[in-house]
């Protein structure tokens, strides 16, 4: 009867494995597809990243002679990703892992699978040999139309084995947690049933925390990844990523500091960013340089420094700071959360970065350097909407160059060209900090100022005519200016009337005989004023 009593219980103990296994089976399976979906969504992101820059730089009149887009692409080229973007004809325009010069030697990408099968499909995720390197690659491949509509193909290329790691250590995990729960559930029959089935259950308890505490980690950083990618500023982002950190790893203090604000001495004893990998420091011998005041600061004994890498520029270090009883948890769970928000951080800086100096260009006149006529009237409609400004003043000036064709005619296009610039100079040297100082249009210039009167009006202009006697041109020529001025809230700024008086008395200084100041009169505060005076008032 006992032996009997046994073999019944070995029978329960061997189907309970096998249905816990089979449970465990699809609970893998669907995990599993879910990575490969998270793996081919990863991709789409990265290819509408790269789609948006090479719509922000291809010109395609340029690219024989410069071949400007392939070089971008390859001086920010990664090692575990291929960027490839192919015409209507698959010919290939960028290919980032070679030199524009080797471009013309690739062989025909129309023959490989996830090319042909665009004809039929919208995009295309899948895995094979690449042909140069013998190794196996994920390739996730779309078509796109460029802002002039003509048609595109991207192709996103990344090694397989990385993402074969992910899913091998998630096996194992499994292969663990069955072989584990296999153990307590055999010495559940051979010893004290209680006291084991008392210890799985906390383990399985302890488990599922850990498991939710993990999967609400990776939310916050999914949350934050989507609030980097919109941020406008550098400093924007850096607030993000911080407030990300003292969100989710309670226990750890951080520090992020940006190139631009890291002594040069600072910088040389980061080990993070003279090795271009993360660095941990557990004694005062080891400690970088400019983590020294924050770990005093908030009384910590051990720090980990992460450089913020992206399109191959250091753009600062993650400084992550705590003690010695947090040293364990913070080696074993969250180096690689760490990981992921300096690399996301760096990524967010470059785009940042990127935009600033596109926005500038997009901004800025190429031959004065001072702002351009867009960026004028957008910030004039600007402070116009502020409802801060509403019982500020204000005044616009209008600038024009005296007899600048006369320049242009007689000592040709260069002189004129170099008149430009020495106005550029005077009116950068003699306007403050917070004037808009533009160049709206041939030999005009504009300048917005905030709380200026009719004296502090004339003393600029005075200055301005000083330093162009002072710094005449080639020919010993002296540039002279007429300036119109319209101020707020005498004159309503709604609409373009600010701009037409400014203009209306920049046409009386010219007929007055150039070379002078005239103000655009509207209440009696400005009749009052005399409404002209000469550079040498």
């Amino acid at each position: 009867m006992a032996q009997l009593r046994q073999l019944n219980k070995s029978k329960w103990f061997w189907c309970s494995i096998v249905i816990f296994a089979g449970s465990i089976g699809l609970l893998q399976f669907f995990v599993e597809s879910e990575l490969v979906d998270s793996h081919q969504r990863q991709l789409e992101k990265i290819a509408k990243l790269n789609i948006t820059i090479f719509n922000q730089i291809y010109v395609e009149e340029l690219e024989p002679a410069y071949h400007e887009t392939q070089q971008i692409f390859y001086q920010g080229r990664q090692a575990d990703l291929q960027v490839t973007i192919l015409d209507e004809q698959s010919n290939v325009i960028v290919h980032s892992p070679v030199h524009w010069s080797e471009i013309n030697q690739l062989q025909q990408q129309n023959r490989f699978p996830e090319i042909q099968r665009l004809t039929t499909e919208e995009k295309v995720y899948l895995d094979r040999t690449d042909p140069n390197t013998n190794q196996i690659n994920y390739y996730f491949s779309k078509k796109f139309q460029s802002p002039d509509n003509k048609d595109y193909i991207i192709r996103i290329a990344v090694p397989k084995k990385t993402f074969s790691t992910v899913l091998n250590n998630f096996r194992m995990q499994i292969a663990v947690f069955i072989i584990v729960f296999t153990s307590f559930y055999w010495l559940s029959h051979n010893l004290e049933r209680r006291n084991i089935l008392k210890l799985a259950s906390q383990h399985n308890l302890d488990l599922k925390r850990k498991i939710a505490q993990t999967a609400n980690n990776y939310i916050e950083l999914q949350n934050a990844s989507s609030c980097l990618a919109v941020a406008n500023s550098a400093d924007e982002a850096v607030n993000i990523s911080q407030q990300l950190l003292k969100n989710i790893f309670d226990g750890t203090y951080s520090a992020i500091e940006l190139a631009d604000n890291i002594g040069k001495g600072d910088s040389i004893h980061c080990w993070a960013i003279r090795t271009g990998h993360s660095y941990s420091a557990t004694s005062p011998q080891s400690y970088c340089q400019h983590a020294i005041g924050p770990l005093k600061k908030y009384n910590c004994n051990n720090h980990l420094c992460y450089p913020l890498l992206a399109e191959g520029k250091t753009f600062g270090v993650l400084t992550i700071m705590f003690g010695q009883d947090k040293n364990q948890m913070v080696k074993q769970e969250h180096e690689i959360q760490f990981e992921f928000i300096a690399q996301n951080l760096a990524l967010n800086l470059a785009r940042i970065e990127l935009k600033d100096k596109l926005n500038k260009k997009a901004n800025t006149d190429p031959l004065t350097h001072l702002w351009n006529r867009r960026y004028f009237f957008t910030h004039l409609n600007y402070w116009r909407q502020n409802r801060e400004n509403v019982d500020k003043s204000a005044a616009i000036l209008m600038v024009d160059v005296d007899y600048f064709k006369e320049v242009n005619d007689t000592l040709g296009h260069d002189a004129g060209d170099e008149a430009l610039k020495i106005i550029a100079q005077a009116l950068n040297k003699n306007t403050r900090d917070k004037d808009v100082v533009a160049r709206i249009g041939g030999e005009e210039f504009a300048i917005f100022c905030e709380n200026i009167e009719v004296e502090q009006a004339t003393l600029m202009f005075s200055r301005i005519s000083k330093f162009l006697e002072e710094n005449p041109l080639r020919d010993q020529r002296t540039i002279t200016i007429s300036m119109g001025v319209a101020f707020y809230p005498n004159i309503p700024i709604e609409g373009d009337e600010l701009i037409r008086q400014a203009d209306k008395a920049l046409y009386v200084a010219k007929e007055r005989g150039r070379d002078q100041i005239c103000f655009a009169p509207s209440t009696k505060a400005v009749r009052d004023v005399q409404a002209t005076s000469t550079r040498k008032t």
